[in-house]
């Protein structure tokens, strides 16, 4: 056989557009030219988001918990309005290589006046893995204002009868040691200023729901 048969035998090789497909599928991280598979195939409640220097942000390769409730589980009374008002005990894990720092921000996107901020917590050190929860701010890094107007953490508290509300806890690992904001910083600030510095994020979710009439 001619060289030039192998050749022209390689090209109409129907394997070639199965890999073909399968290159089109890989993410290029511009960061470490790592070659990465869509995100959202290896964690398909995750998405693909540029980050530093259009880098791919690893959602879902971190991974938040806590020992009060499951994923999508309901929110014990105790860390809410209702009882004594505490943050629950969080941990986290699977932390991605170059993590410098942690930021933290808890909402309620089903406020009936908007996406409602209970806790903003930033320049957590890379070596943190867990809060405790309990009464006061944490030890560790700064805490930010909420939407109450407290600096500190306010437990879920929707309106009675508005039906279950979905908080979420958004832990962000990042690259930079510290984010250059104060104590009482608003989540808005945090929010900018973790742009750019974000290697992973993953979203713990809670519900909780107030018994009574609605106004």
């Amino acid at each position: 056989m001619r060289n030039t048969d192998v050749v022209d035998s390689a090209l109409d090789d129907p394997m070639n557009d199965v890999l073909d497909n399968e290159l089109a599928d890989i993410a290029i991280t511009t960061d470490s030219d790592v070659l990465l598979r869509p995100l959202e195939a290896r964690n398909p409640a995750g998405s693909a988001v540029n980050g530093r220097n259009g880098a791919v942000i690893r959602r879902g390769y971190l991974t938040l918990n806590s020992t009060a409730f499951a994923d999508g589980g309901a929110i014990p009374m105790q860390y809410t309005c209702d009882g004594a008002n505490q943050p629950p005990p969080l941990s986290w894990e699977d932390v991605p290589e170059g993590t410098r720092s942690f930021a933290l921000i808890v909402h309620d996107p089903d406020a009936p006046k908007g996406d409602y901020t209970h806790w903003v917590l930033f320049d957590l050190p890379a070596t943190t893995q867990q809060l405790t929860g309990g009464p006061g701010e944490t030890p560790f890094g700064l805490t930010g204002t909420n939407d109450f107007g407290d600096i500190g953490y306010g437990g879920p508290c929707p309106p009675p009868g508005h039906g279950p509300h979905h908080y979420q806890f958004d832990l962000y690992a990042l690259d930079t040691d510290q984010l250059n904001l104060v104590r009482g910083a608003r989540r808005s600030e945090v929010e900018s200023a973790v742009r750019g510095h974000i290697l992973a994020e993953t979203t713990l979710q809670g519900i909780y729901e107030r018994q009574g009439s609605a106004d």
